[in-house]
């Protein structure tokens, strides 16, 4: 556990870690990979508005599955501020905007830094335009037909060819059984695709 200089004047404590942050100045020193793989496979997409519990690690995941492979380690981090800010929805994100835009960039700023990320080239794919971006509003569109829209339970979204098993297979046997509704493991599917994802781009 890892506590920052000074006191924060807007603290914020991450699991499993026990790292104490400030949402307004975050340290990259203090950000960890289990903790927003923690923190996102515990979060639902839509405010819990789903037939199933659909997480922020899941839809990272298969968002980064539709990018070029050398896109796909950053890809897999476009919603890594959300471990620490949330994912709020798009109606509340345009009332917010004026505060919580500025605190995303800053958090993105921090987990590039953290992580090697090649901060402008990741926010140009993540912007109106980008392939990050443009496969994200894709996936949503899908994710709003077959898990929000009509409530058809045990419906998940389709990622060109892929298969659960075609994922366990791809990123090896340390994939435990189970479905990605569980959050163990949605957080450990996070991680080795990270893994995966970075020796791709290396």
């Amino acid at each position: 556990m890892t506590e920052p200089t000074g006191q924060p004047r807007a603290p914020f404590r991450s699991a499993p870690s026990g790292n104490l942050h400030d949402i307004e100045r975050p340290d990259p020193s203090l950000i960890e990979l289990t903790d927003i793989a923690h923190h996102l496979a515990l979060i639902c997409r839509y405010n819990g508005g789903t037939s199933r519990h659909y997480s922020v690690a899941e839809h990272s995941i298969r968002v980064a599955l539709l990018c070029p492979p050398e896109m796909r380690y950053r890809a897999l981090m476009h919603d890594s501020p959300e471990f620490a800010l949330g994912d709020v929805t798009r109606g509340l994100k345009k009332v917010l905007s004026p505060t919580y835009l500025p605190l995303e960039q800053l958090w993105e700023a921090a987990i590039a830094e953290r992580f090697g990320i090649d901060l402008r080239q990741w926010q140009s794919e993540m912007c109106t335009g980008g392939i990050i971006n443009a496969n994200d509003l894709a996936l949503g569109a899908t994710e709003g037909c077959c898990l929000v829209a009509g409530y058809r339970p045990d419906s998940t979204p389709p990622i060109e060819n892929y298969d659960w098993q075609c994922l366990r297979e791809r990123f090896g046997a340390r994939y435990k059984s189970g479905t990605m509704c569980q959050p163990s493991v949605a957080a450990e599917l996070f991680l080795i695709a990270a893994e995966a994802f970075a020796n791709a781009k290396a």
